[in-house]
């Protein structure tokens, strides 16, 4: 599937199967597209209209961890990919800023769509459910706030 095939089926609502990269889910405006895609180097540089938001806390008073970083390109009404590195949510991995992870948003930048990259709390020094608390809240400020930077709320991908 090439770039532009992808982008058009996900502006279309449609869903991605190939190789499991995403999956639709009926009544629901989110799409899951699994970290194999957003890690994917595609030849879409991150383009040079758009504009990087960095540290942006997504919870009154958070802590470091509560952070998103939040790529949008310059075309109004655009989806945004709402990504969430993985792991066994325990301190010391992969984040938003390590090599593997800080440059996933660009190619979807590059392809029109706004991209939010989360931090959340980890273990030990933060206890269960802190970790899915903090990713709800990730996903409801990006639903809150991507309207008054240009994205279309509507069309959210996790």
């Amino acid at each position: 599937m090439t770039n532009r095939e992808f982008h058009d089926t996900i502006l279309q609502g449609g869903s991605i199967r190939k190789k499991g990269a995403a999956m639709f889910l009926p009544g629901s405006r989110f799409v899951l597209l699994a970290a194999t895609i957003a890690a994917t180097p595609w030849a879409i540089p991150l383009a040079a209209q758009s504009s990087v938001e960095r540290d942006v806390s997504y919870v009154t008073e958070g802590t470091e961890d509560q952070r998103l970083d939040l790529f949008l390109p310059e075309a109004a009404g655009f989806p945004t990919v709402i990504f969430l590195h993985g792991g066994s949510l325990r301190e010391n991995g992969e984040r938003r800023s390590s090599e593997l992870y800080a440059r996933v948003c660009e190619p979807f930048v590059g392809a029109g769509f706004g991209c939010a990259n989360a931090d959340y709390r980890l273990a030990p020094t933060h206890q269960w459910p802190a970790m899915p608390e903090d990713v709800a809240a990730a996903i409801k400020w990006v639903s809150d706030n991507i309207g008054s930077r240009g994205g279309d709320p509507e069309r959210l991908f996790l």
